[in-house]
């Protein structure tokens, strides 16, 4: 399954952008920006669960599984 990126959320002061997988996965794209000595740098890091996922390319997603509950008749 690939993942479906939500929308950006700009952090201009850290540089960097983040969106998170729309499938439930939990994965965060990470996505920096950075000048130094006059050449503009840019990486892209996966975190979960806020860990830092090790490794190259992007990591593949597996939606974890939601837990449906019956509405019963409980009393509130």
């Amino acid at each position: 399954m690939k993942h479906r990126w939500g929308d950006k959320i700009y952090f201009p002061l850290a540089g960097k952008t983040e969106c998170e997988c729309r499938n439930g996965c939990g994965i965060v794209k990470v996505s920096r920006h950075e000048c130094e000595g006059g050449r503009e740098l840019h990486w892209t890091e996966f975190w979960r669960d806020a860990e830092r996922i090790e490794g190259s390319g992007t990591p593949a997603c597996k939606p974890v599984k939601s837990i449906q509950y019956e509405a019963r008749g409980y009393p509130l």
